[in-house]
């Protein structure tokens, strides 16, 4: 995955002319321990708060970072004609610098746990999917969070050594 930049410097979410869905963007974080870790989320402008709504995590490659996986992948764009909320987690080795992580499976729990106290969301339908090494990342989701995870669409990730187990539950 590349990282996005834009006149040499990241993208950020004040960049209108590349984030221009009716809906709502938030640039948010959680700390663990002492370390602030940052996600950004796409909320459609379908979203009332009297349905619960699907969520969908989307991580990003080595070298990149959760904005520029939403940009890349234009899944506000999709999260605004379909009815979903999506999140873009800067997690791992990102072009912000190296991050102590916790690892991805708790830092998307926690992420779930935060967006689940601000909007109803169906815990029945949270999916996971990334590219390149966010694609081996939804796939550990898939094995360490197969009670909160309904599906995961791993883009371009290497496999072989991840589905040489069982998955606790079937998946798709």
């Amino acid at each position: 995955a590349e990282v996005v930049i834009l006149g040499g410097d990241l993208i950020t979410l004040e960049d209108t002319d590349l984030f221009d869905e009716p809906g709502t963007y938030v640039d948010d974080s959680l700390t663990f321990g002492s370390i602030e870790r940052t996600f950004q989320y796409y909320v459609p402008s379908s979203y009332d708060g009297t349905q619960p709504m699907p969520l969908v995590v989307n991580l990003h490659g080595a070298g990149s970072y959760g904005l520029g996986q939403l940009f890349y992948t234009e899944f506000d764009r999709v999260a605004e004609e379909e009815g979903f909320i999506v999140v873009a987690p800067d997690y791992g080795l990102s072009a912000k610098g190296l991050f102590l992580t916790p690892n991805i499976s708790t830092f998307t729990s926690a992420i779930i746990d935060h967006l689940s106290s601000q909007y109803e969301i169906d815990q029945r339908r949270v999916y996971a999917t990334g590219i390149s090494q966010g694609g081996g990342a939804s796939l550990s989701l898939a094995y360490n969070l197969s009670d909160r995870i309904a599906a995961v669409a791993p883009v371009a990730a290497g496999l072989g050594a991840v589905l040489q187990n069982d998955l606790p539950r079937p998946m798709s």
